[in-house]
């Protein structure tokens, strides 16, 4: 059974039962270990819903994954400004629209031209009605290369749900579709880290680097404290 936990009032106790779903959720994933089949996983999730339970850090609650994505969407913004990336006249593909939270965010941006690569067909025939005037393709970045390319590429927590040889297959499509100006934004993690679900697999710096020069790769500000994030772009290296 699926539900859903906002805070406000009584928000303690919807707290202390997301808290108990939560775990019931991670004890199935470590005791079970069910086998991670990408299309399948995230197609049963977007089957359930669409919101942050579905694509979010399921420790926190719908409140608090706002909170938590809003710092995130704040140091990208602000790194759009000081890079002078004007998305009204730049065209941007995001690999794993989700819920469509970044979707939203560079159509808030002035953003005319998107595409929105997702895995799962659930999503994207949620996400189409919803931003008539965007693109969304059901495909597997692992697999298929992107079409043509794009000014700006997002993948926003997307990569740890990419694993193995099939994330370094996603990337090389990725590369493929940068021009020597494009500015690929991307989560990662600091340092190396085990996940203890099969759905996660982190990736550092160092592992976007088997497939990208150093000398492109460059570490976003935090100045919101969001999740760490790279820019990665030929234009670095100049």
């Amino acid at each position: 059974m699926r539900q859903i936990f906002k805070s406000g009032a009584g928000g303690t106790g919807r707290a202390l039962v997301h808290k108990l779903y939560w775990y019931a959720d991670l004890a199935k994933e470590l005791l079970l270990k069910p086998r991670y089949r990408p299309r399948e996983f995230w197609e049963r999730r977007h089957a359930q819903g669409h919101d942050f339970w579905t694509v979010g850090r399921r420790a926190f609650d719908e409140d608090g994954n706002e909170a938590w994505y809003d710092k995130l969407s704040q140091d990208l913004v602000a790194e759009f400004r000081a890079d002078q990336l004007d998305l009204r006249r730049l065209s941007v593909c995001e690999i794993g629209a989700g819920i469509g939270y970044w979707t939203r965010l560079v159509r808030d941006l002035g953003c005319e031209r998107y595409l929105g690569i997702e895995i799962a067909e659930a999503a994207v025939q949620w996400l189409q009605p919803r931003f008539p005037g965007y693109d969304f393709s059901v495909a597997d970045a692992a697999e298929v290369p992107l079409p043509g390319t794009w000014d700006v590429i997002l993948m926003i927590h997307v990569d740890e749900h990419i694993h193995g040889d099939r994330f370094r297959a996603a990337l090389r499509h990725i590369k493929a579709a940068m021009s020597p100006s494009t500015r690929f934004f991307t989560t990662y993690r600091t340092e190396a880290t085990v996940s203890g679900v099969p759905y996660v697999e982190y990736h550092t710096r160092e592992d976007f680097a088997a497939v990208f020069p150093l000398s492109w790769i460059k570490l976003v500000p935090r100045p919101n404290v969001g999740d760490p994030m790279l820019s990665i772009s030929a234009a670095h290296a100049e």
